[in-house]
């Protein structure tokens, strides 16, 4: 009974590595977007709020296979300290660009942004999310029911974005 358990237990573990492996050398073909910052000025931010404001505006163009969804995962202020957040902006069509626009307090000049592209997330990378929940909650560190989420996305690109006049293209990381 014991030998029966490794066996099992030990295909499993090589079928889970042979197929993270091929995902990993198969690469990834899906969002490929890139962005440029257009200007600053002063606005007021979108209703209901209407608070005086810098309105920063963004091209977004999206030449891959797949939809990109973008957020702004930190902004970098003059003195070069990184503030982290988590905004999002919207989603990128295929072969589409569209401007966005980041509302920042006025006169607060950043001198960066870091954008985030996510896509939705595939069964395989659902599954190695679901075995991470159910591990740590085997370890009692995650209190969560759920373990599946349909919804789940995947971040797959992330850049930063200089946002002065000198400098009009997208700086990929």
């Amino acid at each position: 009974m014991n030998r029966r358990i490794l066996l099992l237990g030990s295909l499993f573990l090589g079928l889970v590595l042979a197929v993270t492996g091929g995902v990993m050398l198969w690469g990834h073909a899906g969002s490929k977007v890139g962005a440029s910052f257009v200007n600053s000025e002063p606005a007021y931010s979108p209703f209901p709020s209407m608070v005086e404001s810098d309105r920063l505006a963004f091209d977004v163009w999206n030449g891959g296979s797949k939809p990109g969804f973008l957020s702004i995962q930190g902004i970098e202020d003059a003195h070069g300290k990184w503030m982290g957040t988590n905004y999002l902006l919207g989603e990128v069509q295929v072969g589409q660009s569209n401007q966005y626009y980041l509302y920042v307090s006025p006169h607060s000049e950043p001198r960066s942004v870091r954008i985030r592209v996510s896509e939705k997330a595939s069964v395989v990378y659902k599954a190695q999310f679901a075995v991470r929940l159910l591990w740590q909650r085997a370890r009692g560190r995650y209190q969560g029911k759920q373990v599946w989420y349909d919804g789940l996305q995947a971040p797959v690109q992330e850049f930063v974005l200089k946002l002065g006049k000198e400098d009009d293209s997208s700086k990929r990381r």
